[in-house]
């Protein structure tokens, strides 16, 4: 739940820097930009400028596959509550939440916008979701077990954040291919939620640290 996020932030930079250029209302700029590019740009298989995105690609779908490790921790997170009926249960789906969102987020990497549009739409916006949910049961969960106050205040507003994003893709009519301004907006926007969400694991890997030391595990 740590080395993830690491890698993530790690392989995308990477990736930016390969990119090959372009952005869906402008095929001439040049390289990435954070303002004008989704994140999903740099896993196409050409780039909106035309070029062929193979190393960009390489770095960003490798990022993504390694969500499918965070299912490994969660598999086992619940069993740390199993002492409380209630809390174990609670935090079975939410561990189910979160490894549906994972394995989403792994889908990403695996249907370049380019090529499988409507299944690339569907798991990018389908992921957070999942997350969502996943993170407010074991939110319920560390309130109930006496987790440190440092680490239920950080994972509630992180929680929070993502909960609101999810909300703004429900009301929101908006498209990025109808303005420029539009697709600035959602693509600050989506960097902004991917960070919340990586930095909300790594907070969560040290709520779980600490259950873990005080069973005595």
């Amino acid at each position: 739940m740590r080395l993830v996020p690491i890698y993530f932030i790690f392989a995308n930079s990477i990736s930016m820097l390969l990119y090959p250029g372009g952005n869906i209302h402008d095929s001439s700029q040049l390289g990435y930009s954070l303002t004008r590019n989704f994140l999903s740009d740099l896993g196409m298989y050409s780039s909106h400028s035309g070029g062929i995105n193979f190393y960009s690609s390489l770095f960003f779908n490798t990022a993504m596959l390694g969500f499918s490790l965070i299912t490994i921790s969660f598999i086992y997170a619940a069993m740390l509550f199993r002492s409380e009926s209630l809390d174990f249960k609670i935090s079975i789906c939410g561990s189910a939440c979160v490894i549906v969102g994972a394995l989403l987020f792994c889908a990403v990497g695996l249907t370049p916008a380019d090529l499988y549009l409507d299944e690339h739409i569907f798991v990018a916006i389908n992921a957070p979701r999942f997350l969502t949910i996943g993170g407010l049961l074991y939110l319920v969960v560390f309130y109930r077990s006496d987790t440190k106050s440092i680490y239920l205040v950080s994972i509630s507003a992180f929680v929070f954040l993502v909960f609101a994003y999810a909300c703004y893709q429900f009301i929101t009519s908006d498209s990025a291919v109808a303005t420029l301004d539009k697709l600035i907006t959602q693509a600050v926007i989506q960097k902004a939620v991917v960070l919340v969400m990586l930095f909300s694991m790594v907070i969560m890997s040290f709520a779980f640290s600490d259950r873990i030391r005080k069973l005595n595990l």
